[in-house]
């Protein structure tokens, strides 16, 4: 797997995952058939047998209008990373099922994972929580508020044949999730974050710009001293200057250190551009 486009695309990204090149089409204009061919020959090259584009304009706003465009992909296929199988799927939203840009930080995670207790919010398909169960974690929780994402998360568990007995799978809101954690004395020596800039749930609207500070209050006291923090972004409006405020921001009556970062995939890596995927690892004293 790997990002084939990135900023390079004139308005066009692409990810191979395996045998399927996935196109993120962020042009205002949706693609015409010139455009497809073009594409199809991309893939072609790319030695991939299938493509799959989505149409980002206006994303977020109405999830059920989605438009996009395809050759004959399949609905299910699977690949590895770091010696981890996943399920990718081509129609459940704008992702096949996993973030390649989030690799080195799955593989911090599955190197750093041993003997410890491992919170995942937000944790979509479970790529974090797959690592931190190859990297000998002893115990799981996976937060999700989409009960079909977390579905997914079992298949992906199944499929690597990774026993469950100590790993927890919540349709849940992450601060409520947290809120009850809290009562209930409830510690971890690894939590990572991963928030939607925006997302809606039965609970309401969760929208990272107002809500990174409380979700980080009600993180903290549930990390055991010495424990690691993982919290990323992909919210395109951020900086990495910004992204880092916010942290201080919301950890600022609190004493911490920050860890080294592991270094930025070569296919995401853009040395004259601000990253798209900021991260924080955050030790807590």
């Amino acid at each position: 797997m790997v990002r084939l486009l990135h900023t390079d695309g004139n308005g066009v990204r692409c990810d191979r995952y395996g045998t399927v090149c996935w196109f993120y089409w962020y042009r205002s204009t949706p693609p015409e058939p010139d455009d497809l061919e073009a594409l199809a020959y991309f893939t072609s090259k790319a030695g991939a047998q299938e493509w799959l584009v989505h149409w980002m304009h206006d994303r977020g706003k109405n999830p059920q209008q989605q438009r996009r465009w395809s050759s004959a992909v399949p609905t299910s296929w699977q690949t590895t990373e770091h010696g981890i199988r996943y399920t990718l799927k081509s129609g459940q939203g704008l992702s096949a099922g996993l973030f390649l840009d989030q690799r080195p930080n799955r593989r911090w995670v599955l190197e750093n994972a041993a003997g410890k207790n491992v919170l995942n919010l937000f944790c979509y398909t479970a790529g974090f929580s797959l690592c931190a169960a190859q990297g000998q974690a002893v115990s799981l929780i996976n937060v999700d508020t989409s009960k079909a994402t977390l579905a997914w998360a079992k298949e992906n568990f199944a499929l690597n044949q990774f026993a469950t007995d100590h790993t927890e799978f919540w349709a849940a809101d992450a601060q409520f999730f947290l809120q009850r954690c809290k009562k209930r004395g409830r510690t971890f020596d690894l939590i990572i974050c991963d928030p939607p800039s925006f997302a809606r749930n039965t609970s309401g609207t969760f929208v990272l710009e107002r809500d990174i500070q409380g979700l980080l209050s009600h993180i903290w006291p549930l990390l055991t001293p010495g424990g690691h923090l993982l919290f990323s972004s992909n919210y395109e409006k951020w900086n990495f200057n910004t992204f880092s405020h916010h942290i201080s921001a919301g950890l600022a009556r609190h004493p911490y250190q920050l860890a080294s970062l592991p270094p930025p995939a070569r296919d995401f890596e853009t040395p004259e551009q601000s990253p798209i995927l900021k991260v924080a690892i955050v030790v807590k004293y």
